[in-house]
């Protein structure tokens, strides 16, 4: 598969979810629901009707009525199951976005139309007529078509996109930035998760559900959100949404940082925490009054977080962490207590998760938390502070966010 056609393929995929995620959004009612690949890619059960829908992308594909025959057939096959056994008839809709060609589709179809552009067709070379294999009277075929609805001007793929993060800016009461990151973020990957199970009742979902699941201002990892952005462009829009600054603030920074502690490399640690307090701390004579990031580093071993602090140390890094003397307990004030102005001073190293809270609590200027989790978050900042997540893979990762 040529890399073209590879990504009009993924795009097709995204453009599906992303239908299934603003019929979610659009539903009127809390508990309306969406089956996601029930009978066709989306079936929408809102009251009495329920109405299955079949989504095609083809942006560079002229339409043709041979290019939704078979769509149209699987509708007919449908409708004449349901009839034979007497079960509730549903509605049909093809929605498709195609690059021209849509004046070929008249404004009214009727029966015959139906039987001479899908329903009679040619297969290896044998002619067949679907109506008349499956037994359907002209009757029938007209009932059909009062509950086929066929859309060749759907949306284009950015359309579409625009009017989910419209949709999510309204019933968030966000801004654009949080709606893509945040909860499309989140939608995409509850869309994909239900879209792999085998069990139709789990792929069900009501619109109550899934703006519970994807309310959440964490900033997830999720490989199909990566799919199309990038991790480059990903990074950089949050690097300028959170860590793009001309005049730092004197504020109270937090980073927290989850490494695995079976896999990681000290210099790389060490390297992002020098990052850390170059950018985010001013020390100098100058700057009135000076600060310096809190750093906590989760998951690392005492002993490796000791000779980190030891070769800091060495390197003339100014730091505290609490323990004011030898055999000191910890000490609140240690931590948070004015820097002094003469630049000894560069880091504030926190050791032990449980002493975060007591620290922000003891601060009385701004306070902002930078929480870089692999899997799941591993703490929450109090109610009146900044609290940004990001899930990331890797240390690196951190590294070309901030």
């Amino acid at each position: 598969m040529t890399k073209r056609s590879a990504n009009s393929t993924i795009k097709g995929y995204f453009y599906q979810f992303d239908c299934s995620i603003l019929q979610l959004l659009k539903l009127c009612r809390d508990e309306e629901t969406i089956v996601i690949e029930g009978v066709e890619d989306i079936d929408v059960n809102v009251e009495e009707n329920y109405e299955v829908v079949q989504c095609k992308y083809y942006e560079d594909t002229e339409y043709n009525h041979s290019v939704i025959s078979k769509s149209i057939r699987y509708f007919v096959i449908d409708y004449s199951k349901r009839k034979n056994e007497n079960l509730k008839l549903i509605s049909y809709c093809l929605y498709g976005y195609y690059k021209s060609g849509h004046d070929k589709l008249p404004n009214q179809i009727d029966i015959q139309f139906i039987k001479d552009k899908f329903l009679i067709y040619t297969e290896d070379k044998i002619k067949h007529e679907l109506h008349n294999e499956l037994g359907l009277k002209d009757d029938d075929l007209i009932e059909f078509s009062t509950k086929l609805k066929i859309d060749i001007n759907a949306s284009s793929y950015s359309e579409q996109l625009k009017e989910i993060f419209v949709q999510l800016m309204e019933i968030f009461n966000c801004s654009k930035y949080e709606a893509e990151y945040f909860y499309y973020n989140n939608a995409l990957k509850v869309i994909k998760d239900l879209a792999v199970c085998k069990d139709e009742k789990m792929r069900e979902i009501s619109k109550k559900q899934f703006i519970n699941k994807i309310n959440t201002k964490r900033l997830i990892y999720n490989e199909w959100f990566y799919q199309f952005n990038t991790e480059k462009k990903v990074f950089e829009t949050i690097r300028k949404e959170y860590f793009t600054c001309i005049n730092i603030s004197p504020y109270s920074r937090f980073f927290l940082i989850e490494i695995d502690s079976l896999n990681y490399k000290r210099q790389d640690i060490k390297e992002l925490i020098y990052i850390i307090m170059r950018k985010w701390g001013k020390v100098s004579r100058r700057v009135k009054p000076p600060f310096c990031p809190y750093i906590y580093i989760h998951n690392i071993p005492v002993n490796e977080l000791t000779e980190i602090k030891k070769e800091l140390y060495q390197e003339r890094v100014g730091f505290t962490d609490g323990h004011s003397f030898y055999g000191a307990g910890f000490d609140v004030y240690s931590m948070t207590k004015q820097l002094p102005d003469d630049g000894s001073i560069q880091l504030r190293v926190i050791n032990d998760i449980s002493n975060i809270d007591r620290i922000i609590n003891s601060i009385f200027v701004r306070v902002e938390v930078y929480q870089f989790y692999i899997t799941e978050s591993f703490y929450n900042a109090p109610g009146n502070v900044k609290d940004v997540k990001i899930q990331i893979k890797e240390i690196k990762n951190i590294k070309e966010v901030i």
